[in-house]
């Protein structure tokens, strides 16, 4: 059976169950028509129920309905902010009134002759003569573009950056307002055209901004998991679990991986574990940074054991920046820390706290 015998129901029961040719489902296309149909769209049980198709979908501006039931739909639909496309689309309908020609249209045709028609084409019974008016007055059609290019800012500016018009139809518009034979442009480029190609400029600019933060945000990310690990493995001893760093993009959670896989909880490390971990993820960062930031480590020694100490003064502090603050106690620095340490040590202070004075001297030894 020809689809133009099928009734709205049979089309939807098609295309609901039939396979798509491009793939895919015609969900979309439902929940579409059935925003049209003012949210409702029951299962077809017999001709008497209404079914979704009941609205019809084309051109958004087109006047030959006299009433555009699917925005209207949209709307009641909850989709409020098409309210100016709807309002927009009225007026254009209005103006079709044989009644307010006058008032909208010329009454000359653009080869600047008055144009009349008796009857329709082909019918001569018709003795009475028919005006046949010409283009929109072209004040009328500067009022509906700057009316549409408004349109289209505030839908941006409320967070719906939907195009209404191309650029090259504005071009193609303003070459045919600079030709038209009865009125003449007394400007061809309007403060609102001007104000729109602004806007989406700079909605575009943001939106690539944006989409190369994300990913410039992705690459850093992969470059301080590796940091990390590539900091971990040099403080760590042979002995302690492998761990690798995996960083969410977004909220830049740090998760601990085993070798296998599976998740590490922080909180199961051991003292020792946790103190590599603090500082391979500091030092990660500032390598991943790629500036020259001076480093403050307080007592970083006091929790760790001989072999994690001897690995931080020999593979961390030397290394981890050029110019560095260590404030120790003399028991987490000794004599041999101190001799390893020496050759990159610029100078050395001893703090003497004086209780009764309440306050801390500062003199040039260790």
């Amino acid at each position: 059976m020809p689809i133009k015998d099928w009734s709205a129901h049979e089309v939807w029961e098609y295309l609901m169950s039939a396979p798509c040719p491009w793939g895919g489902d015609n969900r979309e296309l439902f929940e579409l028509y059935k925003g049209s149909n003012q949210g409702e769209c029951p299962v077809v049980i017999d001709k008497s129920t209404p079914s979704c198709g009941n609205s019809r979908f084309g051109c958004w501006t087109c006047t030959v309905v006299t009433k555009d039931r699917a925005l209207h739909g949209l709307i009641q639909s909850g989709l409020t902010w098409m309210k100016p496309l709807l309002n927009f689309r009225n007026q254009i309908y209005k103006s079709t009134d044989p009644a307010q020609k006058n008032e909208y249209r010329n009454y000359k045709r653009r080869t600047g002759k008055v144009t009349y028609m008796r009857g329709e084409f082909g019918d001569d019974s018709t003795k009475e003569l028919k005006h046949i008016p010409g283009p929109y007055w072209l004040d009328v059609r500067k009022k509906w573009l700057k009316k549409l290019l408004q349109i289209e800012k505030q839908l941006a500016d409320s967070g719906h950056p939907f195009p209404l018009i191309r650029q090259e139809e504005l071009q193609a518009i303003r070459q045919e307002w600079l030709r038209d034979p009865n009125d003449k442009l007394t400007s061809a480029i309007t403060s609102d055209e001007e104000q729109v190609r602004t806007s989406r400029y700079a909605t575009g600019a943001k939106a690539l901004l944006k989409d190369f933060a994300t990913e410039l945000a992705k690459r850093k990310v992969k470059d301080l998991e590796t940091e990390f690990v590539n900091s971990f493995y040099r403080l760590s001893r042979k002995e302690d679990i492998n761990l690798t760093a995996s960083i969410d993009p977004k909220t830049f959670t740090v998760s601990l991986l085993r070798e296998d896989g599976f998740e590490v909880n922080k909180d199961e490390l051991s003292a020792g574990e946790k103190q590599i971990y603090a500082i391979s993820i500091l030092e990660a960062l500032a390598r991943t940074s790629g500036r020259r930031l001076p480093i403050i480590i307080d007592t970083p020694l006091g929790r760790l054991d001989s072999v994690h100490r001897s690995k931080l003064i020999n593979n961390y502090f030397p290394h981890a920046s050029h110019q560095m603050l260590i404030l120790s106690t003399d028991t987490e620095v000794d004599e041999d820390f101190y001799h390893e340490l020496s050759p990159s040590i610029s100078h050395a202070f001893k703090l003497d706290y004086e209780p009764k004075e309440g306050c801390t001297w500062a003199t040039e030894a260790y």
